[in-house]
């Protein structure tokens, strides 16, 4: 099986989790901004800024894995080891500044981006 061919898949997942784990761990949050009217409201309030920003990151994950996924369809190819290299670096650094977080997810798809046969298609 070619794990490779799904590498934008688990990273439009793990964005999706993170919004949802966003939205259900902040739903308290949610329901005070929707209060005060959305527009304008989250400012330096801390638990507002946290979720936007949680909300935010997750939402450039879908939009990341996404893009991987369409140039993965259309080049038969996996994504570049580059990339690979880049989720891994941002795995060690985040699971080492936040080891109890969703940090952990980006090992795995980095390692099969880096160990595709980056030769291969996938009709191979």
């Amino acid at each position: 099986m070619k794990l490779w061919k799904y590498s934008g898949i688990y990273l439009m997942a793990t964005g999706i989790v993170q919004i949802l784990v966003g939205v259900i761990a902040e739903r308290k949050t949610i329901a005070k901004i929707w209060e005060q009217g959305v527009f304008n409201t989250v400012n330096w309030d801390y638990q507002s800024h946290f979720l936007f920003w949680f909300l935010t990151a997750g939402f450039f994950w879908v939009i990341l894995g996404h893009i991987s996924h369409r140039k993965i369809q259309a080049l038969n190819r996996p994504m570049p080891k580059v990339f690979g290299w880049y989720l891994l670096a941002f795995a060690v650094i985040a699971s080492i500044l936040q080891p109890i977080s969703g940090a952990w997810l980006f090992y795995p798809q980095a390692l099969i981006i880096l160990l595709a046969k980056h030769n291969a298609s996938i009709e191979d």
